[in-house]
Order: C-alpha cells, then sequence, then structure tokens
C-alpha cells in the first residue's frame, strides 16, 4: 500500500511538472547577477566614500582594485564618482544600498575624462561578494561555454580550471575533511 501511495504522488507531482501548474521562475535580471556585472565592467574596484554632493554625485578614495582601465584607478586615488538615475521599474539586487559617508562599497564603472561613470548602483562590501567577483577575473573563468568543450577541465568553485594545474595536489574534485588527513 505504502509503494502505491509514493508512486501515484510521484505520478501527480509529474503532472503538474508536465502541464505547467508548478510555480512560475521569476525573470532573470541582469542587474542584480554580481558576476555578470563584474564581466561586463571595464573596471572594477573596492572604495571608500569620502563625501557626497546630492544624490548622483560622490568623491571615493579607491581602497583596492579589482580590475583596472588601462591603468586606471590607481590605489589610494581620490575619484569623483557620477552615479546612474535610478530607476524604479528596473529589478534590484539585494547588495545595492544608498551611499553613506565613511563606508566601503564595490564600484563597477567606466573612466569618463577625470570622472569615474558608475554602471549601475555601487553594492555593499561583503568577503562572499568579493570571492565571487574575485572568481569572475581568475584566469581561465570563461574559456569553456559547454561542458563538452571543457574536456581536461575541473570545476572547483564554481570555475572552471585545467586538470594540469592541479598536478602534484591529488585528486582536485575529491572531498576531504580535516579528520580524514590525519593519520
Amino acid at each position: 500500500m505504502r509503494t502505491s501511495g509514493a508512486a501515484c504522488w510521484a505520478l501527480q507531482l509529474l503532472a503538474c511538472f508536465t502541464l505547467g501548474l508548478a510555480a512560475p521562475r521569476s525573470h532573470y535580471c541582469e542587474r542584480a547577477d554580481v558576476a555578470w556585472r563584474a564581466y561586463r565592467a571595464p573596471a572594477a574596484f573596492e572604495a571608500r566614500v569620502q563625501s557626497l554632493a546630492g544624490d548622483r554625485l560622490a568623491t571615493l578614495q579607491v581602497r583596492r582594485v579589482l580590475r583596472r582601465q588601462g591603468g586606471w584607478p590607481r590605489r589610494h586615488a581620490v575619484l569623483r564618482l557620477r552615479l546612474p538615475p535610478t530607476d524604479k521599474d528596473a529589478c534590484t539586487g539585494r547588495f545595492e544600498v544608498p551611499l553613506k559617508n565613511r563606508q566601503n562599497y564595490i564600484i563597477f564603472a567606466e573612466r569618463a575624462g577625470h570622472m569615474a561613470v558608475a554602471l549601475g548602483p555601487p553594492l555593499r562590501r561583503t568577503r562572499k561578494l568579493l570571492r565571487r567577483i574575485r572568481a569572475v577575473y581568475a584566469p581561465g573563468y570563461s574559456e569553456c561555454l559547454s561542458a563538452s568543450e571543457c574536456r581536461g577541465h575541473a570545476e572547483l568553485a564554481g570555475t572552471w580550471r585545467k586538470i594540469e594545474d592541479f598536478q602534484g595536489r591529488g585528486d582536485p574534485l575529491e572531498r576531504r575533511s580535516p579528520r580524514s588527513q590525519v593519520a
């Protein structure tokens, strides 16, 4: 009796998915995808807000450069940042916050003369966000567009890397706990 009940439940679930009665997926939002913004931006840096002028201009000091646009920006440089106009209809990411003085933010921007023009709102700096952005800028991030093209590569930490990179370090896909390494 139990088996037939489980089979009936599985059949009903399958019918719901095939007929489209499942909950609709939310629409993809490029602006909320941090990895996509990092990939498309010509320059990315972490900066501290020194002063605000209205809601569209800010003076920043660059703390860490994540990606350069022809040698720009330099570390510890003071920049004038022009923010994009706010669009109430656009989707937003959860890391987007209004700017405050003396706070650190991650900014994707391009150079326009002596100013920087932000490509989207600045993001609140978190360790997880920095790790994700650094993974985008690591060599070999977008070499493989499909799994069939990635023969000889291993997926590790969300990025594709060549198997040769792991020679002498054991199996790259092997999961080891700290307790199992103690002999």
